[in-house]
């Protein structure tokens, strides 16, 4: 029930907040390092203050771009890694590919490339993870640009390692979409930077609606404020959202 759910809000946000108030004034770790720089006029805490937008290039996607001798390259000490981590794992994906080991360290070195902070989950990954992802590199590699042109300021790696989703199974399409929809709910924002760490927002709906419960729960305070002062907050009650599907109920505070 919505009424059940407020109630446990409520205890949520009380529980952080008691004897503290808002603190929509304290500083809270300062500017995400990457996040673009927030201007001489962003109060202290203002986390995800907007940054100006930029072009999505191939070069800000992949890197610099690198000579034929210098492709030929091994990541320095990645093969390494992966052959005395996961020997094993690495030999199953071979064989879901029906590949040699050679071909695959050559596939797990080009999403190395592609995805640099990929490379821990890669070591844990299960095998049958592995050898989908280094299947369909060109496909990978086409979803990248695709994620970069709809946040240009994002860190894609850092994006994708938080929500592996994106890497094969998201619709690309609705994912766009949801850039344009989280502009118009989050003036000010640098949504580029939110959405690196909290790519759980780009369930839209969700987020609506867990903006008009913060209204709710905590007349008189802008949402989108807090959701750039402390993102936790407001974030807690997006993944409560997203943990009950099944609650489409009336809100009978509205």
């Amino acid at each position: 029930m919505e009424t059940t759910w407020l109630r446990r809000g409520v205890v949520l946000i009380t529980r952080g907040w008691a004897g503290r108030g808002l603190g929509l004034r304290e500083h809270r770790g300062g500017v995400r390092a990457g996040a673009g720089s927030a201007g001489p006029n962003a109060a202290a805490g203002d986390v995800y203050l907007h940054a100006g937008r930029k072009k999505a290039t191939i070069e800000s996607v992949f890197g610099p771009l690198v000579n034929e001798a210098d492709e030929a390259e091994p990541t320095p000490g990645f093969l390494t890694s992966i052959t005395t981590q996961t020997s094993d794992r690495q030999r199953v994906a071979s064989d879901e590919l029906g590949v040699s080991d050679e071909e695959m360290e050559w596939r797990l070195q080009q999403l190395a490339v592609l995805l640099p902070g990929l490379v821990p989950r890669l070591l844990r990954a299960p095998a049958k993870l592995v050898a989908r992802a280094a299947a369909q590199l060109n496909i990978i590699a086409g979803r990248l640009m695709r994620l970069k042109a709809a946040f240009p300021g994002a860190d894609c790696s850092r994006m994708v390692n938080n929500r592996m989703s994106l890497l094969l199974d998201d619709d690309m399409a609705e994912v766009e979409q949801a850039a344009l929809r989280l502009r118009q709910l989050l003036p000010g924002m640098n949504v580029d930077a939110f959405v690196t760490d909290y790519p759980l927002v780009l369930d839209t709906d969700c987020l609506e609606r867990a903006l008009e419960d913060c209204r709710l729960l905590l007349p008189g305070v802008d949402p989108v404020v807090l959701l750039r002062v402390e993102p936790e907050r407001v974030v807690s009650l997006v993944k409560g959202r997203a943990l009950l599907p099944y609650d489409q109920l009336p809100n009978p505070w509205g």
